[in-house]
């Protein structure tokens, strides 16, 4: 429905859009013109933030912005006689919650805890609801979505425009629509800054050199290994419920090479050193899009107390 880069509904619709799209530099790679950012001594990414997530909701308030939508939907619904799936809105630090968080695994696995026990994979969401199942007839779709299903022009139902979809994100986003799209609207700069300042310090030469010393200390544990990125993703056992101790192993090993060459510092410093120079380049812009998630986030703290527990049953 709403792709979940527009306005960050991964958690009402379980899809995490973590994928990073989008140049400001019409994919070239400029050296930056900010200050050099100090390099900070980073075993994980714990405690860091990139300069754009200034102005993006944050990972908690990702996933209340995901429930109170999907409760808004669920409200609309009703009104027509149809019934919506709400989740739970998972606690804070919980691991859905901490899947939305822009330095989840950007620079590939960190967390020490999360390797020793889980190698590569995700860590299950121990006590976490399983995502509500969409089964919806044809009518109810036409009235979520606020298109006839023959393909036919014409207001369905008498629903909002939009369908019960498009009410519940103009209470949340306000009359004018947040399209955090590459190359949509004002927010658009955000998700732009994000994607160029990526392939831009993959492409540095100082995280490159960061990545060879990375190599090099994997290489002296018997792994031959040149992306930190995709360090696990020929394993057998990533593909299986769980990890094998082969997994762990190594995933431990990744882990403690990224703290000894200090590569998650290193990129992250190079990384905010281009979303500086990006973020000077857009002030307006940037400024617009802040303005536009404050409007949200006031939202997503109004909703949260119309749609309470009372929401999920």
């Amino acid at each position: 429905m709403r792709p979940h880069c527009r306005s960050s509904v991964a958690v009402a619709l379980t899809a995490v859009c973590m994928a990073l799209v989008g140049g400001c530099g019409q994919g070239t790679t400029r050296a930056p013109a900010a200050e050099p950012v100090p390099t900070p001594v980073a075993g994980d990414v714990t405690g860091l933030h990139l300069p754009i997530e200034k102005y993006m909701l944050s990972a908690p308030q990702t996933a209340a912005y995901g429930h109170v939508y999907a409760a808004g939907i669920r409200a609309c619904m009703r009104r027509f006689g149809f019934d919506y799936p709400v989740g739970v809105l998972p606690s804070a630090g919980s691991d859905p919650v901490q899947r939305l968080a822009v330095l989840y695994r950007r620079y590939g696995i960190t967390d020490a805890a999360a390797a020793r026990t889980w190698g590569y994979h995700l860590p299950s969401d121990s006590g976490a609801s399983a995502p509500p199942a969409l089964n919806l007839s044809q009518r109810a779709r036409e009235v979520l979505l606020g298109r006839r299903a023959d393909g036919g022009s014409g207001r369905v139902w008498n629903v909002p425009d939009g369908g019960c979809a498009g009410e519940s994100a103009r209470a949340i986003d306000g009359d004018t629509p947040v399209d955090t799209q590459p190359g949509h609207g004002d927010s658009g700069i955000v998700a732009r800054v994000k994607g160029e300042s990526f392939r831009s310090s993959l492409a540095d030469e100082r995280v490159k050199t960061a990545i060879r010393s990375w190599a090099a200390c994997m290489k002296g544990h018997g792994y031959q290994d040149s992306d930190p990125l995709n360090a696990g993703v020929d394993m057998t056992a990533v593909r299986s419920p769980g990890p094998n101790a082969a997994e762990v192993r190594k995933a431990v090993t990744d882990v403690a090479c990224k703290k000894s060459t200090n590569l998650t510092g290193i990129w992250f410093a190079v990384e905010s050193q281009y979303q500086d120079t990006a973020i000077a380049r857009h002030t307006a812009e940037i400024d617009r899009a802040g303005r536009a998630r404050d409007v949200q986030a006031a939202n997503v703290r109004r909703l949260l107390r119309r749609y309470g527990p009372e929401a999920e049953n």
